[in-house]
This record gives structure tokens, C-alpha cells and sequence, in this order.
């Protein structure tokens, strides 16, 4: 038995399998997986403490939203909620962006976000996603 050696176009493969990383694993983990994603669901802003909620928006077909929002200096929580009458799945909001800045939840998974003195503008552009919530390892449940 004679051994072949590798053409150029398998030896180029190979080379480029060792060259560059896999896909990372979250872009293959079942979370980020397009069918997570959820359509519908109401994105709601409330000024702390206390103020009234006021539906800003709702998630689009792949779970995303982007809505400009009327604010005043103060505190800001976003949350979700489901429509009344419709069926609703577990989810949570996985993303939230204000302005282009990438707000984090605090340890309870709530998103707050502050409008500090003096504002120039009187509304903030808010985007994210919402995700079906799925229990993963470390995780406390649904934000």
C-alpha cells in the first residue's frame, strides 16, 4: 500500500482548522439559538420609586426592540410583560441597550438605567432582546 500525499486544497484546509478558532461555544449553546428569541412581548419603563408603567414598545419578530422614549432626570427600570388573554412563554429581557450604552443587570436581574442633571435630550433610545427564559447552570431564574 502506497501512502498519497495531500493535495494543496486539503493541506490549505487543514491549515486554516489549526490557524483559526471554532465557533465559540456560546454561538452554539441552546440560548443563543434564533428560536429562543421572542415575538410580542411588551417592554415596559417605570420611573423608581414608584412612577406609573408606561408600555414603551414590543419585541419584533427575532425578540429585538428599538424604541425612543420620553424621560425626565431620575431612575429607570425595564421590564416585560406579556399581553393580557395571549399565551405566554417563560421569558426574560437578555439585552438592554440605552443610547447605544450597554446596560447591565443588577443581582436580582432587574435593568435600571439613570438620567443624570442636566440632560440635553428628553428621550433615550432603548433596544435589546427578549429570550425564552431556560434554566442554566448558575442561573437565578427569569430577569
Amino acid at each position: 500500500m502506497t501512502r498519497r500525499p495531500l493535495g494543496r486544497a486539503a493541506l490549505a484546509a487543514a491549515v486554516l482548522m489549526l490557524a483559526f478558532p471554532a465557533i465559540p461555544a456560546t454561538a452554539q449553546s441552546p440560548e443563543h439559538r434564533a428560536e429562543n428569541d421572542i415575538p410580542g412581548i411588551d417592554i415596559i419603563v417605570r420611573k423608581k420609586p414608584g412612577g406609573v408603567a408606561m408600555p414603551a414598545g414590543t419585541s419584533g419578530r427575532n425578540g429585538r426592540f428599538s424604541v425612543r422614549v420620553r424621560v425626565e432626570r431620575g431612575e429607570y427600570e425595564v421590564t416585560t410583560a406579556c399581553r393580557p388573554r395571549t399565551p405566554c412563554p417563560r421569558h426574560r429581557l437578555d439585552e438592554l441597550m440605552v443610547d447605544n450604552r450597554r446596560i447591565l443587570p443588577d443581582a436580582e436581574g432587574r435593568f435600571s438605567f439613570p438620567i443624570p442633571p442636566p440632560e440635553d435630550s428628553d428621550s433615550v433610545r432603548l433596544s435589546g432582546r427578549v429570550r425564552v427564559w431556560q434554566l442554566m447552570q448558575g442561573d437565578q431564574g427569569p430577569r
